[in-house]
């Protein structure tokens, strides 16, 4: 997955597809893409006159290549790349058609910060949990698998096989050619980012090691968390600081200061192309509904006992009962308790039928107006179904989507 500067970035992606063909067809079971070897397996040396070939393009590109001439099933691809260290970047080399991949340089990362004299202090003041080396690196590659468990589930996945070359993705800001070269199959509404771009921010970012690299440590980027010399993040501790001001002190000079900040920041997200269309006239406040009116649409999404807890789950559905909305059980059933109608509560809000909650007032009731029904059936009785307003009924549940029919009738 090297890249020499004289040829371009297609160029160099495409001898990567024809020489990844021809090992296939010489009988080669397993294919490495490393962007610390050369085409003979030897170790190569990043030089100002070489950089790498990004590597979700690179495996996406021959993942795509070798099915386009009947060779993906012959062979798995090995990812062996220093730019891969956050569950996102695993979630995209895996989706794309990468077997299994090796993020040597983030392992070695973990070597020196477990060797940092620093580190190992903590370790035997206690501050730290003692590890050893290799016990560090599972640590890492254990919350690598838990990030990667959580986003498959959060798809309804329930097998890496299942999710790999899967491409359960919509690009956000790729241009036709580089979504063709690597990423073939996947939407792209809005175009974006090309090749010829790619190769650009790959060779500045290239450039800021060679010829020689002068400073004493490596440059925060700031794509994680916002730094001042870093990428810009519309969460940064400037605008966070004037939000909380404007809340704690409820002035609206302090809301005034946030608020043009915040207009005036850089665009950094997509409704920030966005523009209201309003019309001059203004509209007849009698033909305007009244917030009552507009509040008994409101509806909270279908989450079960579990996925909150029960404090959150029935604060969830006494405030909905109070603006006349309506929240959704989820599939996990009700405790029968939320079904009455409190007469108990004393003067400081609490009630002895749900002692666990605050704030509390007579005639509050935290049974969910709408009850959903699951292949399951958790939790379902006739005093459940009997206490709804709106009864949904969940018909299947696939990979991503769940499909569900509501029926409203009386309580």
């Amino acid at each position: 997955m090297l890249w020499p500067w004289p040829t371009g970035l297609g160029a160099a992606v495409a001898a990567l597809c024809e020489q990844a063909a021809a090992k296939v067809k010489s009988g080669s079971q397993i294919l490495i893409l490393s962007d610390r070897l050369d085409a003979s397996g030897h170790l190569c040396v990043l030089s100002d006159e070489q950089t790498y070939i990004p590597p979700l393009v690179a495996v996406g590109a021959v993942h795509h290549y070798l099915i386009a001439h009947g060779l993906r099933m012959q062979t798995s691809l090995i990812v062996d790349t220093a730019q891969c260290w956050s569950t996102h970047h695993y979630a995209c080399l895996l989706g794309y058609g990468a077997t299994a991949i090796c993020p040597y340089l983030t392992l070695e990362s973990v070597r020196h910060w477990w060797a940092d004299p620093k580190t190992q202090k903590q370790m035997d003041s206690g501050k730290l949990p003692v590890s050893t080396l290799n016990g560090a690196q599972a640590n890492y590659r254990q919350a690598v698998e838990n990030g990667l468990l959580k986003i498959l589930s959060k798809m309804g996945i329930s097998l890496i096989s299942s999710y790999r070359g899967a491409q359960i993705f919509e690009a956000v800001g790729i241009g036709r050619d580089l979504l063709d070269l690597s990423f073939r199959g996947s939407v792209s509404r809005l175009g974006g980012l090309g090749i010829e771009e790619l190769a650009q921010e790959t060779m500045l970012f290239h450039q800021k090691a060679f010829p020689a690299l002068t400073r004493k440590r490596l440059e925060n980027m700031g794509f994680v968390q916002s730094r001042p010399s870093g990428e810009y993040h519309m969460n940064n501790p400037a605008m966070t600081k004037l939000l909380h001001k404007a809340v704690e002190t409820k002035q609206y000079d302090h809301y005034e200061v946030y608020r043009q900040q915040l207009k005036a920041r850089p665009i950094s997200a997509l409704r920030d192309l966005l523009d209201f269309k309003s019309d001059a006239s203004p509209i007849d406040l009698a033909e305007v509904e009244p917030v009552e009116a507009i509040m008994q649409r409101f509806c909270t999404g279908g989450m079960s006992l579990g996925s909150l807890s029960r404090e959150a789950h029935e604060t969830l559905g006494i405030a909905m009962n109070r603006i006349n909305g309506k929240s959704n059980s989820g599939e996990g059933g009700e405790d029968s308790v939320r079904f009455k109608v409190l007469d108990d509560v004393d003067s400081e809000g609490r009630s002895p039928t749900l002692p666990h909650l605050q704030g509390l007032q007579n005639g509050d009731t935290a049974s969910s107006a709408i009850k959903q029904v699951a292949s399951g059936r958790f939790g379902v009785t006739p005093a459940y179904l009997m206490s709804a307003q709106q009864i949904e009924i969940k018909m299947a549940q696939g990979q991503n989507r769940e499909k569900a029919v509501s029926y409203r009738g009386p309580r």
